[in-house]
C-alpha cells in the first residue's frame, strides 16, 4: 500500500521512497572548532629522585562523578532560566524555528501514517449507526477512536496540507543565502587566483576538505532555493524539478560525510584532552602526597602545597567537565547526522531499496523525527546556557 506522506524536503508524493529530499537546514557549523592543543604528555622530570619517579608512572585513572560535582554553575542553569524564556529564545532564533517545525511536521507525518494503517481494521466498525452506538455505550475511548478513523480521509488531507505549508515554511526561511555564498565564494576565488598571490597555483590550496566543503556550500544552497521556486510553482517542468531535487540531496550527502570526519575528528581531540587533564589531575593529587611526607618544614611545606591546593584542583575539574559534556554533545551530533544519513540514503536509493526490500516508512519518519528532535535539542542547550550567561 501507498502512503501519501510528506518527504524530508516537505514535499508529498504518493510514495515514501520516491519523494525528494531536503532536511531542514543545514548547519551553520560543520564542526565545532578543531583544537590544536597538544595533548603528548612529555616527562621531563629528572629520574634520581624516587618521588618524581612516582610521579611519572602516574596513569590516568577515570575520576568519579562525585569529584567533578565542583562546577556548580551548570547545574544551577536550570534552576535560574525560566522554560518560557528558553521557548520564546527558540522562536526568535531561525534554527529555533525550523527545528521546532521539523518536528511538528515529522510528527503530523507519523500520526497520518498510523491513520492510514488502522483506517482498513476500525472500518467494519464505523460504517453502521447502531455499532456506533453500542461502541459508545461499551466503551467510549474505542469509541472516539472509531470517530476518527471514520473520518480519516478528511482528517488526513487536513494534516498533508499543515505538513505541506509546514514544509514551505522551513523552506521560506533558508532562502535568499545562494547568491550571498555565490559572491562570497567567487571574490575567495579570484583572491586566490590574483597573479599577485605567490600561492595562488599551489594545487592543495584547491583539493583540500575545507575548500571542498565551501563548495558544497555554495552548490547545495542553489539547488535547495531552486526546490523552493519549483514548490511555488514558479518553474513547473517535471523534469528539471526532479534534477534539482536530486542535487539538493547529494548536496546534503556530501556535507553529512564531512561532517562525520570533522566530529569524528573532535571527539578524538576531546579524549586526548581527557587523558591529559586527568593525567595532570593525578600529577597534582599524588605530588601533594608525597610532598606531605618528604617535607618537614611546615612553611616551606604549606607554600609547596599552595600549588596543588583544591582551587586549582578545582580549575583542572572544571575543564574535564566541560570536555566530558562536549563529549555527550558530540555524541549526539553523530546520532544525528546519522539520521540524517539514513533519510538522504533513502531519497537517493529509494528506488533501487524497494526492490530489494520492503522498507517501512516509519524507518524514514522517525529518523527525520529524531534529527529534528536532537537538533531542537541542542539549539535548546544553546539557549539555555546564553540566558543563564546573561542573568
Amino acid at each position: 500500500m501507498d502512503y501519501s506522506i510528506a518527504s524530508h524536503n516537505g514535499s508529498t508524493d504518493t510514495n515514501i521512497f520516491s519523494t525528494s529530499y531536503h532536511n531542514g537546514i543545514k548547519p551553520l557549523a560543520s564542526s565545532y572548532g578543531d583544537d590544536d592543543d597538544d595533548t603528548s604528555v612529555q616527562d621531563n622530570d629528572d629520574e634520581e629522585e624516587k618521588g618524581e619517579k612516582q610521579l611519572i608512572n602516574v596513569k590516568p585513572i577515570p575520576l568519579s562523578s562525585s569529584e567533578l560535582s565542583t562546577d556548580s554553575n551548570v547545574h544551577l542553569i536550570h534552576k535560574r532560566v525560566k522554560l518560557i524564556d528558553i521557548i520564546l529564545s527558540m522562536i526568535k532564533r531561525v534554527a529555533g524555528k525550523d527545528k521546532i517545525a521539523k518536528i511538528i511536521q515529522y510528527s503530523l507525518n507519523i500520526f497520518k501514517f498510523f491513520l492510514i494503517k488502522s483506517r482498513g481494521y476500525m472500518a467494519t466498525t464505523t460504517t453502521a449507526t447502531a455499532a456506533a452506538k453500542t461502541l459508545l455505550t461499551n466503551n467510549p475511548l474505542r469509541y472516539l477512536t472509531a470517530l476518527i478513523v471514520q473520518h480519516s480521509l478528511l482528517l488526513e488531507s487536513k494534516i498533508s496540507f499543515v505538513a505541506s505549508q509546514i514544509s514551505s515554511f522551513r523552506y521560506a526561511m533558508r532562502f535568499g543565502t545562494a547568491p550571498l555564498l555565490v559572491y562570497k565564494f567567487l571574490c575567495k576565488l579570484q583572491n586566490m587566483l590574483h597573479p599577485h598571490n605567490k600561492e595562488a597555483l599551489s594545487i592543495d590550496k584547491f583539493f583540500n576538505l575545507q575548500f571542498l566543503s565551501e563548495v558544497n556550500d555554495v552548490y547545495y544552497q542553489i539547488f535547495d532555493e531552486l526546490e523552493l521556486l519549483f514548490k511555488l510553482k514558479i518553474f513547473t517542468n517535471p523534469e528539471i524539478s526532479s534534477f534539482v531535487s536530486d542535487q539538493a540531496a547529494i548536496g546534503w550527502m556530501i556535507d553529512i560525510l564531512l561532517t562525520f570526519k570533522n566530529k569524528l575528528q573532535a571527539l578524538q581531540e576531546n579524549r586526548y584532552k581527557q587523558q591529559d587533564l586527568s593525567i595532570s589531575i593525578q600529577v597534582r593529587t599524588k605530588a601533594s602526597e608525597l610532598s606531605s611526607k618528604f617535607l618537614n618544614n611546615t612553611n616551606f611545606r604549606n607554600e609547596i602545597l599552595k600549588e596543588f591546593n583544591a582551587k586549582n584542583n578545582n580549575k583542572l575539574t572544571q575543564q574535564l567537565t566541560e570536555l566530558r559534556e562536549e563529549e555527550v554533545e558530540l555524541y549526539f551530533d553523530l546520532l544525528k547526522n546519522s539520521c540524517d544519513f539514513t533519510c538522504d540514503f533513502i531519497d537517493l536509493f529509494g528506488s533501487q531499496i524497494r526492490k530489494v526490500v520492503n522498507l517501512s516508512p516509519l524507518v524514514y519518519l522517525g529518523s527525520g523525527w529524531c534529527a529534528g528532535f536532537i537538533g531542537a535539542r541542542k539549539v535548546w542547550k544553546a539557549c539555555e546556557k546564553e540566558l543563564a550567561a546573561s542573568h
